[in-house]
């Protein structure tokens, strides 16, 4: 009995010192919210442009790296056709290279 009487005495003073910090938490949660709300969108548009260079950049170096890669093979079948076409026309008598190559200059009379 004695206890309930405390408690009915000291609840409600407890209950009215909580009040107004809950009540000064919540009027200031809502502009803290926001400002963390804020933080967090213009971090996240530093991140996403990081990001955006990072992948751009990426496949760009990607691209020169595959050029790099494919240019061997290519050089390659160039000379050994080139080869193939001097050997077949070294069996076949036909003159090799651009037929303007082969053509002899005009000589021009004085």
């Amino acid at each position: 009995m004695v206890g309930q009487a405390v408690l009915g005495f000291i609840l409600p003073w407890i209950l009215a010192m909580i009040a107004v910090p809950l009540e000064m938490l919540v009027e200031s949660g809502r502009q803290v919210i926001g400002q963390a709300f804020a933080f967090a969108i213009g971090a996240g548009g530093i991140l996403f442009r990081v990001a955006g260079h990072v992948v751009r950049y990426s496949v760009a170096v990607l691209t020169h790296a595959y050029d790099i890669y494919i240019i061997l093979p290519l050089h390659l079948e160039r000379l050994v056709s080139r080869r193939a076409a001097d050997a077949s026309n070294a069996v076949f008598g036909t003159p090799t290279g651009n037929s303007a190559e082969r053509t002899v200059p005009m000589k021009v009379p004085r």
